[in-house]
């Protein structure tokens, strides 16, 4: 682990495109500066994001897949 806020400007950029840097900066700071969750709202509202964007990409993604599974004709139905 590494704190992001030391990392170089152009790796920090792809750091915070991911989920686990919010995740561990949330936790770090509730447990070793006692930080409220009001503290952490800039910490959490990304994972708040994450939460309701990405599973509607997974499903977005997952029809577009069937329906080309479908097409081609390699999708068993029973």
């Amino acid at each position: 682990m590494y704190p992001v806020a030391l990392m170089p400007d152009w790796i920090r950029i792809s750091a915070r495109a991911l989920l686990f840097s919010y995740g561990m900066e949330a936790m770090v700071a509730s447990l070793t500066q006692n930080a409220s969750i009001s503290d952490l709202t800039n910490t959490l509202l990304p994972l708040l994001g994450f939460a309701i964007v990405l599973p509607m990409i997974g499903v977005v993604t997952f029809r577009y897949m069937e329906r080309a599974v479908r097409q081609i004709g390699s999708l068993e139905i029973a």
